[in-house]
């Protein structure tokens, strides 16, 4: 149910421009901070096909990601447009779920376990190049080392190509994550659970 970061990249993941991996220096992402991820029309970078941004604080296993772009437009219903996880819990706004569920709040929320619902941890620099491979991939660091900034550019048929953006900001700074307010969400666990438990048939 929850988002996982590493599908954005997987949607354009098999037509990189380049599959040869060149690792990024050992570090591993910093234990808080910010991130954003753009896909944009090559050559424009003006029409924003999906977008993400978001904030992790793994010490406390906090992790909120927001989802947008031209892509959600009546098209990627099955997308949560908001995800939080706290302590193993992970609340969605996610409209069409919520429906199917006869839920009469915007967000639903279900216990799952995990550390990282939304999968921010396959944000890191390394985990990204080496799935979507290196070769032509611009990265720039910081001063402390860490990666601030990725941008891969990929073929697309049919199209004129898109540019992958992924930046990371106040790496090591507190932030601030909490869940929407209880009257505003439905705890369908139960139902989820149920759901996946149930033998589909055929």
């Amino acid at each position: 149910m929850a988002l996982c970061a590493v599908a954005l990249t997987a949607c354009v993941s098999g037509s990189a421009a380049g599959h040869a991996a060149r690792p990024v220096a050992a570090n591993r992402m910093a234990e808080s901070g910010r991130f954003t991820i753009e896909y944009t029309a090559n050559g424009t970078r003006r029409d924003v096909l999906l977008s993400a941004r978001g904030a992790f604080d793994r010490r406390h296993r906090r992790y909120a990601m927001e989802v947008g772009g031209t892509a959600l437009d009546g098209r990627w219903t099955g997308t949560p447009r908001r995800t939080v996880s706290i302590d193993g819990v992970v609340y969605v706004d996610f409209p069409d779920l919520a429906r199917r569920l006869g839920a009469s709040t915007p967000w639903i929320s279900a216990r799952v376990g995990g550390d990282d619902l939304p999968g921010v941890q396959s944000l890191d620099p390394t985990h990204i190049l080496e799935t979507l491979g290196a070769r032509g991939a611009l990265v720039e660091r910081g001063a402390d080392g860490l990666v601030r900034r990725i941008t891969m550019r990929f073929d697309a048929p049919g199209e004129d190509g898109v540019v992958l953006t992924v930046a990371y900001s106040d790496l090591g700074a507190p932030v601030t994550i909490e869940p929407p307010p209880p009257d505003q969400v439905t705890d369908e666990t139960e139902a989820l659970t149920h759901r996946r438990s149930t033998p589909t048939g055929g």
